[in-house]
C-alpha cells in the first residue's frame, strides 16, 4: 500500500522526509563489494527495509565513515538508487533482478506502481477500480516473484493483447435498423445510421476487431481488449517509456471513421454519417480526390463485405468500396 507522502505532487519521494540529524546525513553502501555514498534520508523514504536498519540511533551516531555492508547485487542496486534520488525510473532498466532487490528492500511506491502496470497489461481477471485495489488483485495471483517465476515478466514490458480478455459489443441489423449494444451491459439498444454510422459508434469505443467466427444470422460481434480502469491517481506515472512504447500509445489513442462508396448512375457517390449517432448522411457527388484530401486512403475490405450484405436492395448489384481515415479521439469520450 501507498504511503500518505506518495500523494504529495511535482516533489520527488527521495526528497520529501528530512530528519534532524545527528553527526552526519551521509551513508556509505557496500553492496555485494561496490561502495556507494548517499544519504540516510534518500534510502528510508523509499524503502522500508532501510528505514528499518538505519534507525534513529544510528542516525544520531553516525560519522559519515560508517560502511553498511548489503548482501546483494550492485547492478540493478545502482539502477535503484537512481531512483530513489530522482522519482522516477526507465521502463528499458526493469528486468527481472531490478523487480526482485525492490521486493527485497521493500520499496512500497515502487510496488504499487509496478503492480499496477503488470496488472493492466496482463488483460486476465476482474476489472477494478483504484490502485490499491489493482495491487491486491495482483497479490492474489501470487504476487511479483510468482509472476516472474510463472513467465509473465514480458507482461510487464508491454501489454499482452494475445490472451488478454475480451469485452464484446454486438451489431444487429434489422428492418427497423441498426442496433448496438454491449455484452454483458444493462441498458437499451444504442441505434446509428447506416453501417458505416454503426462501425464508427464501434470504433470510437474501441471495438476495432469483428469477430466473424461470432457471426450469427443479422447479427455480428465485435471486441476490444479488456483493460483494467483506474481513478488515475498516477502511480504508473513514475515509468519514463522507450521510443517504442510511446509510438504505441500515440496508435492507441487512434480511432477509424468510414465513408461508403458507390458506384450510381454513372457516378461515385460518398456516403458518410456526419457523427456517430443516427441521423441523415452527408453525401458526397464525385468525390474524387476529396477521400485522398480528407485523409480517407485505408481500404477496409471485411467491413465491405458487411456493408454490402446489408445494403439497401435497389443498390445491391453496385460497387461498392469501404474507405477510412484515422482520428484521434479517447475511448472515455465516447457515449452511445
Amino acid at each position: 500500500m501507498s504511503s500518505n507522502n506518495d500523494n504529495i505532487e511535482g516533489q520527488p519521494p527521495a526528497k520529501r522526509q528530512r530528519r534532524s540529524l545527528g553527526a552526519s546525513d551521509r551513508v556509505v553502501l557496500d553492496v555485494g563489494g561496490t561502495k556507494f555514498i548517499t544519504s540516510a534520508s534518500t534510502l528510508t523514504s523509499n524503502s522500508a527495509y532501510f528505514a528499518s536498519l538505519l534507525s534513529d540511533n544510528w542516525i544520531e551516531s553516525n560519522n559519515g565513515d560508517d560502511e553498511i555492508f548489503i548482501d546483494q547485487d550492485p547492478v540493478p542496486f545502482k539502477i535503484l538508487l537512481a531512483y530513489m534520488r530522482r522519482g522516477n525510473i526507465k521502463v528499458d532498466d526493469i528486468d527481472t533482478d531490478v523487480l526482485s532487490l525492490a521486493e527485497f528492500l521493500g520499496m512500497e511506491r515502487l510496488l504499487l506502481a509496478i503492480k499496477v502496470r503488470w496488472y493492466r497489461n496482463i488483460g486476465k481477471g476482474p476489472v477494478v477500480s483504484t490502485d490499491d485495489e489493482i495491487a491486491v488483485a495482483f497479490d492474489k495471483r501470487g504476487g511479483i516473484m510468482k509472476a516472474i517465476s510463472s513467465g509473465l515478466f514480458p507482461h510487464f514490458l508491454r501489454p499482452n493483447d494475445v490472451d488478454a480478455d475480451k469485452d464484446y459489443a454486438v451489431l444487429s441489423i434489422t428492418d427497423e435498423g441498426y442496433k448496438l449494444k454491449e455484452a454483458g451491459k444493462s441498458g437499451p439498444e444504442h441505434e446509428t445510421y447506416g453501417i458505416y454510422g454503426a462501425l464508427n459508434s464501434l470504433h470510437l469505443k474501441r471495438y476495432t476487431y469483428h469477430e466473424s467466427q461470432l457471426r450469427t444470422n443479422e447479427t455480428y460481434t465485435f471486441s476490444r481488449r479488456k483493460h483494467a480502469t483506474t481513478d488515475r491517481s498516477g502511480a504508473t506515472d513514475i515509468f519514463i517509456p522507450n521510443n517504442n512504447e510511446i509510438v504505441g500509445q500515440e496508435r492507441k489513442s487512434y480511432v477509424k471513421q468510414f465513408v461508403a462508396v458507390v458506384d450510381h448512375e454513372n457516378e461515385n457517390v460518398a456516403f458518410r454519417s456526419i457523427r456517430y449517432h443516427r441521423q441523415n448522411d452527408a453525401v458526397i457527388t464525385n468525390p474524387g480526390s476529396w477521400l485522398e484530401d480528407n485523409g480517407f486512403v485505408t481500404r477496409e475490405n471485411e467491413y465491405e463485405r458487411i456493408f454490402r450484405e446489408h445494403f439497401e436492395e435497389s443498390l445491391a448489384d453496385k460497387k461498392i468500396s469501404m474507405f477510412s481515415r484515422v482520428i484521434s479521439k479517447s475511448r472515455d469520450d465516447a457515449s452511445w
